[in-house]
């Protein structure tokens, strides 16, 4: 936000990448954060990361940022305000954008990142071509100590921990507060808990509905001969309304016996993020409807699994019932 004021207020246009423009589509709504389709903001949707969300199965998402983009090379001795990472540095190059000494570079994050090449790199780049260098930094993250205070009073059952580099100065003290937690190693798969019992069941290619409640992914299924059709596609025959509603009835013991989360019982339906898997007929291929909050590769991936989609094409889409 401080950001792109600044570029608005001296007359500039703020360009952003398309994974930041991701971001801020997911968590702008309600919080006046800009994004897409903002006035002084631009959307660069540059070859690799483009293509990166093509082989998601999101270039759904890429239509929806072109209205609002500009090409990489017409920013090429512009007066943009560029959202410089290393992952982009590649494709910039390839299309002539590159810094001189008529420009500026300032590095946002916290300083101690500098250390590893990785954080480093977009930096170096801007000072060998002679760029104004400038070290600005504000942060939002919570200290150690709130981090602490917070799980103890949330009583979650797992804390999970991420993008930090003091997390094991920090261990001792946070193992005296509960819950229990453990040290993992980057690259480490986490499990997603599925509802019911029964999902967890191979299947054969299936249609469905949705919902993560509380970190469980609750979902009801129809394999394809089971399904029932709707216009030019196949879908699951019941409702989200209408499943919750017979999940409530089930009482406390019958939930539990099926693995659903007790949450049920006591919010509504439409309180939780959702979504919904089809079949499309002319084009033969499985569409996922998700709230964007569900639009996390590990998330569609444990999706995929449960609805027996694994080598399968399926396309990720957003839909207005859904957030």
């Amino acid at each position: 936000m401080t950001l792109y004021r600044a570029a608005k207020r001296s007359g500039r246009t703020l360009a952003i990448d398309l994974y930041t423009a991701d971001v801020l589509d997911r968590v702008s709504e309600g919080t006046g954060l800009p994004r897409a389709g903002f006035p002084n903001l631009k959307v660069v949707v540059t070859k690799g990361l483009g293509s990166n969300y093509r082989r998601q199965g999101r270039e759904d998402f890429v239509a929806q940022m072109v209205p609002y983009g500009i090409s990489a090379k017409r920013l090429e001795g512009s007066r943009h305000v560029i959202m410089l990472r290393r992952a982009l540095i590649r494709d910039y190059k390839g299309a002539g954008v590159v810094p001189t000494s008529d420009d500026a570079f300032n590095f946002s994050m916290w300083r101690g990142y500098l250390s590893e090449p990785h954080h480093s790199e977009a930096l170096e780049w801007c000072r060998a071509a002679g760029a104004e260098i400038a070290y600005i930094h504000t942060s939002g993250h919570a200290s150690p100590a709130d981090l602490r205070a917070f799980a103890v009073v949330l009583r979650p059952k797992t804390v999970v921990p991420v993008h930090g580099v003091k997390w094991d100065e920090e261990a001792p003290r946070l193992r005296r507060s509960p819950p229990p937690r453990g040290r993992g190693t980057d690259g480490n798969p986490m499990t997603i808990p599925i509802a019911p019992k029964a999902a967890l069941a191979p299947t054969e290619p299936a249609v469905g509905i949705f919902w993560r409640v509380n970190g469980v992914l609750v979902i009801d299924r129809s394999i394809l001969d089971k399904a029932e059709p709707y216009g030019e596609c196949i879908t699951h025959p019941a409702g989200h309304y209408e499943r919750w509603q017979a999940w409530q009835a089930l009482g406390g013991a019958g939930r539990a016996a099926a693995g659903y989360p007790d949450r049920i019982a006591s919010t509504e339906y439409d309180q939780w993020p959702r979504g919904r898997i089809i079949y499309e007929t002319p084009t033969r291929r499985f569409v996922l409807y998700a709230d964007r909050r569900l639009q996390q590769p590990d998330i569609i991936d444990a999706l995929k699994t449960v609805f027996g989609l694994n080598g399968t094409e399926v396309i990720v889409r957003s839909d207005s019932h859904y957030r």
